[in-house]
């Protein structure tokens, strides 16, 4: 069976509290896009609890990394 190499899921939205910088009534809180991801494959990918990780962001486009050598986190 071939491994999956691709993970579909869905951005959500999360309240997030937003100042005042325009000098009128647009302070308050709003919606701002969430991810959230787990589960196993991700482990046997090779994340681990507490494991640094870079995001390249682009266009479009987030390519999360493992950061290998800078004294890997252990919980």
């Amino acid at each position: 069976m071939e491994k999956k190499r691709i993970r579909l899921a869905k951005v959500h939205g999360r309240s997030q509290e937003v100042q005042n910088i325009y000098g009128d009534d647009r302070s308050g809180y709003r919606a701002v896009p969430w991810l959230r991801m787990g589960g196993l494959w991700m482990e046997k990918l090779g994340f681990k609890v507490g494991d640094p990780i870079e995001v390249r962001v682009g266009h479009g486009k987030l390519v999360i990394k493992k950061i290998t050598g800078r004294g890997d986190h252990k919980h």
